[in-house]
């Protein structure tokens, strides 16, 4: 479920771009440096929220002799 939720979400920001230019009438090469750059963007913000979550279970670690 969660991958599905994923893949549609990245395919929407993918998509997002080529929509606004249908929409603005900008030109082709400004829309696929945008929707790199979101992909980008998002695969950054995914790789920063699972380096949090791993120090947030490392700093609550107790250890095995506990």
């Amino acid at each position: 479920r969660i991958t599905w939720g994923g893949a549609l979400f990245l395919g929407f920001i993918a998509i997002m771009p080529f929509i606004a230019q249908l929409i603005t009438n900008l030109p082709s090469a400004t829309t696929i440096i945008q929707s790199t750059s979101l992909l980008i963007m998002v695969g950054v913000a995914l790789d920063t929220m699972r380096q949090l979550e791993s120090q947030l279970l490392m700093r609550n670690y107790e250890g095995f002799v506990r």
